[in-house]
């Protein structure tokens, strides 16, 4: 039918009457229902609040700074996937994954 009240080939007015009268027989049928159905309200069980675990400070890096064990001459840095030594351009070849 809404296609039809789209395409113009059926009234809205029309419609909306016959919308009304189902509506209004459904709440017909539903007052005067004589069942004995009962609606109970309860208590929702509430779920616990999880408590948030503080984040805990990253570690300092200790390794960081402290002499190369490889070369001896350069100090240890942070790259992106490995700790090594300053001394890279000169040839020492330490790597320490994390």
């Amino acid at each position: 039918k809404l296609r039809g009240i789209e395409k113009r080939t059926y009234d809205a007015h029309q419609f909306l009457e016959e919308l009304k009268q189902m509506v209004s027989e459904i709440v017909k049928n539903v007052l005067s229902d004589n069942t004995n159905r009962r609606i109970i309200i309860t208590q929702t069980a509430v779920a616990p609040v999880k408590k948030e675990t503080p984040k805990r400070a990253p570690k300092p890096d200790t390794v960081i700074n402290q002499p190369c064990p490889l070369c001896g001459k350069g100090v240890v840095i942070k790259g992106k996937t490995a700790y090594g030594c300053s001394e890279w351009k000169s040839g020492c070849a330490y790597r320490k994954p994390f």
